[in-house]
Formats: structure tokens, sequence, C-alpha cells
């Protein structure tokens, strides 16, 4: 059994720097202010949170060992209770590999290998060196099978031929046809070449316009705000500086917009060099500046694809993508392959990855069409919920319970208007459920993946609730209200189809594996 080098450890208290060192801090302020709340229980507090910081890394890399071969990965952890697991190759179903600011100074990863939907299933090893986090990359990627419609006798990439494909994307000609960057190249620098073919890769200009369009700059940009006024509190200036914002109103909109362009800076910084590769079996999505990261998914274990659209991006006609995949249960089962892009560009990178994916409709319509429908339901959601607040407060509830009562009503429309706005239907042998409401959601789950339908209506004929459940993690439902019978029955003859076949596959595969 191999244990990880010293130069881990080094890299694990480097990665904890920042928030020992902000502990150390709040232990010198509560020492010269000892009446801050919560008084003296803050030395507690801080104490055995500092202890957890310095002591874990030393206790993780004493108890964790690891050793591979060609065809598997064991993993030893523990010290009182000793955990032994053991992973395939070929069981893989994502590789993350990240590289924070500590571990590229010293040349260094954290790699997971995820096989399902349960952490219990996820190996994780932090401080890797580079040399084997690419040679287990490699045995990953050589357990692979090929892609849907690829050729793997060829060896052909996704879109060998396609040419040019993202031409209105922002990037350069040479960008658009580039192979993986070369080690030391930049981008790449810290987890080295990507496998595969470039298919996109997003600019500055992109990423600003994405951050924009979802609204990612303003929760980056609280959380920056948040960071930077729990620093004062501390500092024990909060009281002056919230006199000096009331005093002066140029002063809170000077604020405003600092927090705004960090919420900006913060984008960039996090999604730096967003690029998406295509290969055999394989999609990899990279990102980052200070902090690399890479997602290897093997394509035959997506179970589907989610199309999805706000109000902002419905009038600049723009769509972003992701993946429903079976690896875990993060981000609601679905991994973010294409920020918020231009239809006609989210179109051509998908069926580069995709070549024989259903089609999808929100890339088939221009959004600026649905807008109207969005204004409205988000005046009739802005607006019914003004009586019931006041309402409520003039049966002399406090404001908080009237604000409350307000919130409650305006996820009852929501959700009301979600559902009754459902569709469902099977196009293509997928599950096909779109959402058109406030937001324009679309997902195409595989036929093979939807495992048992189920239908609810006072009778056979009429209005029904109907329910496709499929697996991405854990077991999910694709929900609608529907007057046609024939939708719940075509899902069910669909499922009676595949399912012998998809058994013999798996059968064929475990037998292939052993």
């Amino acid at each position: 059994m191999t244990r990880l080098p010293a130069s881990a450890l080094l890299a694990a208290y480097l990665h904890y720097l920042p928030s020992i060192a902000g502990l150390v801090s709040a232990a010198v302020i509560y020492g010269l202010e000892p009446d801050l709340w919560p008084g003296r229980w803050a030395w507690v507090i801080i104490g055995l949170l500092l202890a957890a910081r310095l002591i874990h890394p030393l206790y993780s890399w004493l108890t964790t060992t690891w050793s591979s071969t060609a065809d598997q990965l064991r993993l030893r952890t523990g010290l009182v209770v000793r955990t032994s697991r053991t992973i395939g190759w070929h069981s893989v179903v994502v590789l993350d590999i990240e590289a924070p600011w500590s571990h590229r100074l010293l040349r260094l990863g954290i790699v997971s290998l995820r096989v399902g939907g349960d952490d219990d299933t996820v190996l994780t090893l932090n401080g890797l060196p580079d040399a084997t986090i690419r040679a287990w990359s490699a045995a990953v990627q050589a357990h692979r099978g090929p892609v849907a419609g690829v050729d793997a006798d060829a060896g052909a990439d996704v879109g060998a031929d396609a040419g040019p494909l993202v031409p209105d994307a922002g990037p350069g000609p040479d960008e658009q046809t580039a192979v993986a960057p070369e080690p030391g190249s930049g981008a790449g620098e810290a987890l080295g070449p990507a496998a595969g073919r470039l298919v996109y890769r997003a600019s500055s200009g992109e990423l600003l316009v994405a951050s924009l369009a979802y609204g990612q700059f303003v929760v980056l940009g609280t959380t920056a705000a948040a960071a930077m006024m729990d620093l004062v509190d501390q500092a024990g200036l909060l009281d002056q500086t919230l006199t000096m914002v009331a005093s002066g109103p140029l002063l809170a909109v000077a604020l405003v917009v600092v927090a705004l362009g960090l919420g900006f800076l913060m984008t960039l910084v996090r999604f730096h060099g967003f690029e998406v590769y295509a290969g055999r079996d394989l999609i990899t999505i990279r990102y980052g500046l200070i902090e690399r990261h890479e997602r290897e998914i093997r394509a035959s274990t997506v179970v589907g694809v989610r199309a999805h659209r706000n109000a902002v991006e419905m009038l600049a006609d723009r769509v972003r993508v992701s993946l429903i995949t079976a690896d875990s249960t993060a981000q609601l089962g679905t991994n973010l392959v294409l920020p918020s892009l231009p239809r006609p560009t989210v179109t051509a990178i998908v069926h580069a990855l995709f070549p024989g994916q259903a089609p999808i409709d929100l890339l088939a319509a221009s959004g600026r069409r649905s807008f109207p429908r969005a204004a409205v339901v988000l005046l009739a959601v802005a607006a019914i919920p003004v009586p019931v607040v006041l309402a409520v407060r003039d049966r002399g509830f406090p404001l908080a319970v009237s604000l409350a009562a307000g919130l409650l009503v305006v996820a009852l429309l929501l959700l009301a208007g979600r559902l009754i706005t459902a569709r469902l239907a099977l196009r293509d042998a997928s599950a096909v459920w779109t959402v058109r409401h406030l937001v324009e959601t679309e997902l195409i789950v595989s036929a093979r993946s939807v495992h048992l339908v189920t239908a609810f209506g006072p009778g056979e004929h009429g209005v029904r609730l109907v329910r496709a459940h499929y697996w991405a993690a854990r077991s999910r439902a694709l929900t609608a209200v529907t007057a046609r019978p024939a939708v719940s029955s075509a899902l069910g003859a669909s499922i009676s189809r595949t399912s012998l076949p998809l058994a013999r596959e798996r059968r064929e595969r475990a037998s292939a594996a052993s």
C-alpha cells in the first residue's frame, strides 16, 4: 500500500491557511474585546475549530493508503475503524479532479472517483501527484466504451469532421478547432491535457454575460459582501460602518456597486477558461483560475439533457444546458455543461456532443416569443400576495408574519403554475418533460432510464396526474397533469420494449467485466 506524499500534508495545511488565520484573528479580537457575544464561550468554539483544522490534515495523511493495478483501485482509511474499499476502473462513472492554489504550487491534485449517487460510493484522495492523476485518468479512459455514433475501431472523436462549432461564441478560430492544450500551456497547466476534442471554450465576455443572465454575480457578490461585513463586525467597526452608510446614500450605492463588481470578478475567477471536450464515451468540463476543476463524465451513463432559460435569457435568446447524470445528488442531479449562451451556439454544441439526441424544443424557438407570457406571470406572482400581506397585517400580526404569509402565497403560486403548465410526452424513445411558466425548462430523459409510470385520476379518461420515474443518483420523477391517457400508455409500452434488451445488455456487461 502507498501513502500520499509528504507534500500532500503541506498542501492541506496551505489550503486551510486562510481559515486558520481567520480563527486566530477571531481569537485575538475576542481576547481584546471579551464583552463581545458569545463571551467566554467563543474561546471554546474557536479552540475546537482550530484544533480540528490542525489535526485533521495530519490524521487523514497518516491513516490513508492506496494501491492500484491496471484493473482496480484499493483505498484504506481510518485508524480505530479501518475501512477498505475497492473500485474497478470500468465502474467509474465520473472522475473529478480539483487543483486548488495550495495544491497547484506543489503539483498535486484532489481526485474523486464516483460510482453511483450515494456519497459512500465516492472515493476521494487529497494530494495525489500529477503523474499519478494522469495515470488514473488514462486507466479510467482505457475502460470506457465508444460514445454513441462514433466508430470505436476508427478511434474518431465526437465531431472530428464537423469543422468550427461555435463561430459566434467569442474565441478565435484557432481556439475553436484546437485540441487539448499542451501541459504547461496555462489553462490546463495544473491538470494536464484533456482527452478528446475541444468543442467549446468560453471567453471572458461570454462568462460575464452568462453571469448577468442568471444572476450568478449577485450570489457571489452578496457572499463577498457578507464576508466583508463579517470581518468589519469582528473588528468592532460594524456600528460605525452602518452609520456611515445610513448618512450617505451615495456611499450606500458605491458599496452596492463594489459588491456587484466583486461578484463579476469572482465569476471570472471561478469559471475562467471554461472548456468542454468530447471524446470516446467521454465528456470533459474544465474551468477555474485560482482553483482548477475538471470533471470527466462517461457519456454512456448520461441519463438525459436539461435545457433552461429565465426571463432575462428569453429576451437575450440564450439557453443553458446541463446533463442529467447518474453520479451524484448535487445540483438536483444535473451537471452544468454550457453556461448561458446564444441559442444557435448551444444547438451546434449539443449536436456535436450528442449526435443522436432527440430534438430540444427550446433550441428550435426564440425565447423572445415566450417573454410576454413570463412577464405576465411575474406581474401576477408579484401582485397577488400583496392583498394577503395587507390583510394579515390588518389583523394585528407582526410584519414578519405578514411577509411570511406573502412568501407562502408566492411559493404556492409558483408550484401550482409549474404543475399546471408541465407537459409530458414520448418522443424518439425519450420521455420529454417541459414547463413554460415564469421560466422555461425542458428535460429529455432516455426511455431506457424510465423504470415506472404511475397515473392518478378519477377514471381511465379525463384529467390525470402522470409521473414517469427514472434514476439519476436517486429515484426522480417527471410529473405533469394531462387529459391524454395515451401519454401514460405510451410510456408504459416503452418500458416494456426496453426492459428485456436492457437487462440482457447489463448481464453481458457484467459478464465481460468479470
